[in-house]
């Protein structure tokens, strides 16, 4: 998408293309199935997506984590709903995680643990709480 602004400097100067669409456009990428899973917003580092064979998805990643290798996650329980999201540490690719997340459902798995007699659901979940359906 080109503003205003990314229009008129392209339309007179060829030789900073590259810099131009970096710092001033919105550049969407999208996948066979329609999904993004890619968005560079002006003056920002791509942002990437993963999604699990129900379209849901299940990582994130902004420039910031990329350089970190961090991904953000995001589980979600029987009926679609999001029921954790946390980040995690993984150098691998959107490419390499699609493929091996892609044909499965990252979902929660409500193991509850209990002290005093009640039951305590969410304390310090890590991406190993969450399995794969």
């Amino acid at each position: 998408m080109l503003p205003p602004e990314a229009s008129a400097k392209l339309g007179n100067n060829t030789a900073n293309q590259n810099e131009i669409i970096s710092d001033l456009c919105y550049v969407y990428t999208y996948d066979d199935l329609n999904l993004c899973i890619s968005k560079k917003l002006p003056g920002c580092e791509p942002i990437h997506y993963v999604y699990d064979k129900y379209h849901h998805p299940i990582f994130s990643q902004d420039g910031n984590q990329r350089a970190k290798g961090q991904w953000a996650f995001t589980a979600y329980d029987r009926l679609g709903r999001v029921a954790y999201s946390g980040v995690t540490t993984d150098s691998r690719t959107a490419a390499q995680l699609q493929n091996a997340y892609g044909l499965s459902h990252y979902m929660a798995e409500f193991r509850p643990q209990i002290e005093l007699g009640y039951p305590i659901f969410y304390e310090n979940v890590s991406i190993n709480d969450i399995k794969l359906v």
